[in-house]
């Protein structure tokens, strides 16, 4: 079984049979979790709500941790963390195109439309998908060529996407549904849905207006039994085995 819980924001946390996963964490509450199991840290990219020097804390209380972080984020500042803390982790930088064999894990990185990079991680039987900061961001104050190069630049990547699948289905996908873009908020997600298989679609980068959720089922309730509307930090569900 796949237990995902929703920490904050972009953040979520994937409990699996002989692995956890943490992706873009911040700031919010961590179950306790289980300390004979590794646990791999993602951090997608340097923008402060999805990566936070905080995160070097959890080798003090997991010792089977290991870090994949952009390559983005500035190595130097990884290293005065991790020298203020008295630390030396395993990490891993990660460029788009890289892939990366842990203990439990096969992890596919790619692009992104924003800084940073996406991730496709094999675990367990499993295939999940966190998006970053990828999306198909249609931005009413630039200008309409500007965008479509967006989406031309978004396209690129779900093809990329669905080779690296080659043609199986994901089992849950994170990925932005982001209130700021307005009226463009609900393209990439519905581009997404559109091209990529996936059993589960769970929303993210909402700033805590999460009754985009419901707005987005009202627009598009052809994905009512993919799509989960979170309704605030700490929700779980649960994917039974494969």
């Amino acid at each position: 079984m796949m237990k995902i819980q929703y920490i904050f924001h972009s953040s979520y946390l994937v409990e699996l049979s002989e692995c956890y996963l943490l992706f873009d964490y911040y700031q919010g509450d961590i179950p306790e979790l289980d300390t004979k199991k590794p646990l791999y840290i993602f951090a997608s990219h340097q923008h402060y709500d999805h990566f936070s020097p905080v995160i070097f804390q959890f080798m003090l209380k997991y010792p089977d941790c290991e870090y994949i972080l952009s390559d983005d984020i500035s190595a130097e500042m990884v290293r005065e963390a991790l020298d203020q803390m008295g630390l030396n982790g395993s990490i891993h930088r990660v460029h788009e195109g890289d892939s990366l064999s842990l203990p439990k894990a096969e992890v596919e990185v790619l692009s992104s439309t924003d800084v940073g990079v996406s991730y496709l991680v094999h675990a367990d039987g499993y295939r999940i998908f966190h998006a970053g900061d990828l999306n198909d961001w249609h931005w009413s104050n630039v200008s309409m060529s500007e965008n479509e190069k967006m989406t031309e630049k978004f396209r690129a990547v779900l093809t990329g996407l669905k080779e690296s699948l080659g043609g199986e289905t994901l089992d849950a996908a994170f990925f932005p549904v982001d209130p700021v873009l307005g009226e463009g908020c609900f393209i990439g997600p519905v581009e997404f849905l559109e091209e990529i298989p996936v059993k589960l679609f769970l929303p993210m980068h909402m700033w805590e207006q999460y009754s985009i959720c419901g707005k987005f089922l009202a627009a598009k309730p052809e994905y009512e039994r993919i799509f989960y509307s979170i309704h605030g930090a700490g929700e779980e569900v649960s994917i039974k085995d494969n």
